[in-house]
C-alpha cells in the first residue's frame, strides 16, 4: 500500500471544501458585514432546535446535549436573580409552556376557563380580561452591536403577539425583531393587524417615573403585496444592529427597513422606498410629545436617507433621550422568544377568545432555528458559514494546535478534549463530507461509530471561534 505523507494529508485537506452542518447554511445572510469585514457565527447563541426538551413546570436550562444555550423563563434581573414579572397584560409566563421537538422550538398559549388577571389600562384604570398562558424563553448569551440576528419561524394564527426581541437587563434598551399578531381572529377583530409586522423598539425610563417611546409611524407596520395576513406563513426576519445608532431590518433576506440616527428609509408594499424624518416634537426633552396625524407619528418624505438625515434633527431612536446617554443603544441584550397578550390588545377586546385558544396549532409559535453573527476582519479569518452552496474551507491553526491536546490518538471510542473552552465538535472525512457532529462541553467526544481512517476534528468555542485537528480512528 502506497504510504501518504502526513504534510501531504495536511495540504489536502487545507484545501478541503465541507458540505452544510445547520438547517440554514443553505440561506445567504443578507446583511453587509461591512467593509473588509466577513461574519462569523456565533455558536453559542445559535440554535437550530434539532433536539428534544420536554415541557417542565420548573425553570429549566435546555438545549443541545449538554450544552444549555437558554432557560425558559423571562430574563433574569441583572443581579442573575429571577425575574417576577409575570408578562403583559393578562399573560402569565408558564414555564411549561415551551418544548423543543421535531425540529422545532414551540411555545404555545392556553387558558384555564374563569381564570383572569388584572393590569392597568391606557388610561390608568384596572383593567381584568381572561388570564392568557403563554411560553417565554431566554438566551444565555448576550449580544451587542455590531450583530446581526435572523430567525425562521411559522407566525402564528393567532391575535396574541408572535415575538423575538432584544432586552437589556435593566430592561432600558429594547430591539423587536419580529413583534406580529398574525391572526384576524373568527371574527376579524383583529384584522388591520393581521397583514402587518410591527418592525419597533423601546426605550425606557423605569419606574417610578416611568416612560416609553416606540416609534409610531405608519411604516413601522411594515406590510408586504400579497400578504393578508402573516398568521401561518414561515417568515425569515432578523435585524443588522450595525451601531448604537443605526438598525437595519430584514425579511425573507430583503431588507425592509433602516433607522439611522434622525431618519428612516422603508421598503412600502409595492417594493418603492420611501425616505422619511420626524415632522416635529413638543420638545427634544424627557417631557416632549411626537407631533402626531391620524393617530401615527407625523413624518416629512425626503428624497433620499441622507436628504432625510441632513433635514432632522430629531433622533430616531431616542428623540426624547429617555437614555440619557446621547440617544443610543449601547448595553448588552438578552435574546428572548414568548408569545404574550398585549395589554392593549386586550383592552382593546382584540384577545384570542377561549374558543381560538383551544386549537393548539393557531396558537402555538414554531421557530425552526435563529442564528446570531459577528462581523469579524476577514484578512484573518476562514468564513466556515459561506452560504448559498459555497464551499468553506479548512484551515489549521498552529498556534492553538499547541495549547490544545487531544487524545489518544490513534484513538478507538473516545477522544478526550484538554480544553474545556470547546462547545461543539464535528468530524469530517477525506471527503469533506460531515460524518459526526457531537456537544463536547464534558471534554469527551465518542468517535465509536467512526470507521478506521484518518479525519478532521473541527472544536468550536462558544464565541464561534474554531480550531481543526487531525484525528486518526483505530479498531
Amino acid at each position: 500500500m502506497k504510504k501518504i505523507s502526513l504534510l501531504s494529508i495536511i495540504m489536502f485537506l487545507q484545501l478541503l471544501f465541507v458540505n452544510a452542518q445547520y438547517d440554514w447554511d443553505n440561506i445567504p445572510i443578507p446583511a453587509n458585514a461591512g467593509s473588509g469585514k466577513t461574519w462569523q457565527l456565533q455558536v453559542q447563541a445559535s440554535d437550530d432546535f434539532n433536539y428534544q426538551f420536554l415541557p417542565s413546570t420548573n425553570v429549566t436550562d435546555f438545549g443541545p446535549g449538554n450544552n444549555k444555550k437558554w432557560y425558559n423563563k423571562y430574563h433574569n434581573l441583572p443581579s442573575g436573580a429571577p425575574n417576577n414579572f409575570e408578562g403583559p397584560g393578562p399573560t402569565k409566563w408558564m414555564q411549561n409552556h415551551v418544548a423543543v421537538s421535531g425540529g422545532h422550538l414551540n411555545i404555545w398559549a392556553s387558558r384555564i376557563p374563569g381564570a383572569t388577571k388584572s393590569f392597568v389600562g391606557s388610561s390608568g384604570n384596572l383593567i381584568s380580561r381572561p388570564e392568557t398562558r403563554a411560553g417565554c424563553i431566554t438566551n444565555k448569551t448576550r449580544v451587542k452591536f455590531p450583530v446581526f440576528v435572523e430567525a425562521s419561524i411559522k407566525v402564528m394564527n393567532s391575535s396574541l403577539a408572535s415575538d423575538i426581541w432584544l432586552l437589556s437587563p435593566d430592561d432600558t434598551q429594547e430591539i423587536d425583531i419580529i413583534e406580529c399578531y398574525g391572526g384576524p381572529g373568527d371574527d376579524n377583530r383583529n384584522g388591520f393587524f393581521a397583514n402587518k409586522i410591527h418592525l419597533s423598539h423601546h426605550v425606557f425610563i423605569r419606574p417610578p417615573n416611568f416612560k416609553d417611546y416606540q416609534p409610531a409611524d405608519f411604516n413601522s407596520w411594515w406590510q408586504k403585496n400579497g400578504v393578508n395576513q402573516w398568521g401561518g406563513r414561515v417568515v425569515r426576519i432578523g435585524v443588522n444592529w450595525v451601531s448604537a445608532t443605526r438598525l437595519e431590518y430584514y425579511v425573507d433576506g430583503q431588507m425592509v427597513r433602516v433607522l439611522d440616527d434622525t431618519a428612516v428609509q422603508t421598503r412600502l408594499a409595492d417594493g418603492t422606498w420611501q425616505y422619511t424624518y420626524p415632522a416635529g416634537v413638543t420638545s427634544t426633552g424627557v417631557n416632549g410629545q411626537l407631533v402626531r396625524e391620524n393617530g401615527y407619528q407625523k413624518m416629512n418624505i425626503a428624497t433620499s436617507l441622507n436628504d432625510a438625515k441632513n433635514k432632522s434633527n430629531i433622533s430616531v431612536i431616542d428623540p426624547f433621550n429617555y437614555l440619557n446617554n446621547q440617544r443610543r443603544f449601547t448595553k448588552e441584550m438578552d435574546i428572548i422568544i414568548n408569545v404574550e397578550d398585549q395589554s392593549w390588545q386586550a383592552e382593546a377586546n382584540r384577545s384570542a377568545t377561549d374558543k381560538e385558544l383551544e386549537n393548539f396549532e393557531n396558537n402555538n409559535l414554531l421557530v425552526n432555528w435563529i442564528r446570531v453573527y459577528k462581523p469579524v476582519n476577514a484578512s484573518n479569518f476562514v468564513n466556515t458559514e459561506i452560504s448559498n452552496n459555497s464551499a468553506r474551507t479548512l484551515t489549521f491553526n498552529e498556534e492553538e494546535k499547541q495549547e490544545l491536546a487531544v487524545f489518544p490518538i490513534p484513538a478507538k471510542d473516545v477522544v478526550n478534549i484538554s480544553s474545556k473552552d470547546y462547545v461543539q465538535a464535528k468530524v469530517y472525512n477525506l471527503q469533506g463530507l460531515i460524518v459526526l457532529r457531537k456537544d463536547v462541553a464534558d471534554g469527551t467526544l465518542n468517535v465509536s461509530s467512526l470507521e478506521k481512517g484518518i479525519y478532521v476534528l473541527e472544536l468550536a468555542k462558544a464565541n464561534g471561534e474554531s480550531t481543526k485537528q487531525k484525528i486518526v480512528i483505530s479498531k
